[in-house]
This record gives C-alpha cells, sequence and structure tokens, in this order.
C-alpha cells in the first residue's frame, strides 16, 4: 500500500510503501517547491523502471551479456482523457540482432504496460475489506 501525506505549507507530498520514503512535488510556478518529480512523472517512471527491468531480465535468463539498457519515454499529456506515451528502449552491446528485437518485443508486455492498458475501477479503500 502506498501512503500519502502532505501538511500545510507549499504542495510537495512525502510518499511512502512501507520500506521507502519519497517526495512528490509540483513546479514552483503552480506553488510547489519544485524540487521533486511531479506525480505524473511517477507513472512515467513505473512505465520506464519496469520496460528496463523486463528488458534485462530476459536478456539475463538468455545468458545474452550486454553493456546497458536505456529506456526513454515521454509522455503526450496534451489530453487527458487519451494519453500517449512514446518509448524507446536500447539494448547496448555486442547482442544479436534477433535476440535484441525478440526482447524488444516481449517488453511491451511488462507489468506496467499491462496494467495502463487494462481496463480500470478505482473504489475507496474500504471497499477492499468488504
Amino acid at each position: 500500500m502506498i501512503t500519502v501525506k502532505g501538511g500545510m505549507d507549499k504542495r510537495m507530498a512525502t510518499l511512502s510503501n512501507g520500506s521507502c520514503t519519497y517526495y512528490a512535488d509540483v513546479p514552483l510556478e503552480s506553488g510547489g517547491t519544485g524540487l521533486y518529480p511531479r506525480p505524473g512523472e511517477y507513472l512515467v517512471s513505473a512505465f520506464a523502471a519496469c520496460m528496463n527491468m523486463t528488458a534485462r531480465g530476459l536478456l539475463n535468463e538468455r545468458s545474452v551479456s550486454y553493456e546497458e539498457v536505456v529506456t526513454h519515454v515521454e509522455l503526450d499529456r496534451s489530453d487527458l482523457d487519451h494519453l500517449t506515451f512514446f518509448y524507446r528502449t536500447e539494448i547496448l552491446g555486442d547482442v544479436p540482432e534477433e535476440i535484441r528485437q525478440q526482447v524488444l518485443r516481449e517488453v511491451e508486455n511488462c507489468d506496467v504496460c499491462r496494467m495502463l492498458r487494462a481496463e480500470k475501477t478505482f473504489l475507496p479503500l474500504e471497499a477492499l475489506h468488504k
């Protein structure tokens, strides 16, 4: 479970998953401190991180040596009812092209990709315990 707390000053929030603490904020021009990622950036970061970790896991499962995996994601937020995620994952190193392409196809099915594509229902937490 994620718990978020915020005080009266600015709009910065403290987030915790129970084992680590991190922060979210809004830009200065929106009344925040501008020091931490915006909430939407965490969504984009989760997508990028999951694709990246999935690619590395698939390469490791195949015992393929590589130098680094780099994932870039940009979110078009111009229409909040229809988001577009632009992404690119690069597998650096001497990786056979057939394996590289296979892994790049498979990362499109990472857990966060699947969560973002899934139908969603939003309920109060109390509904979980009924």
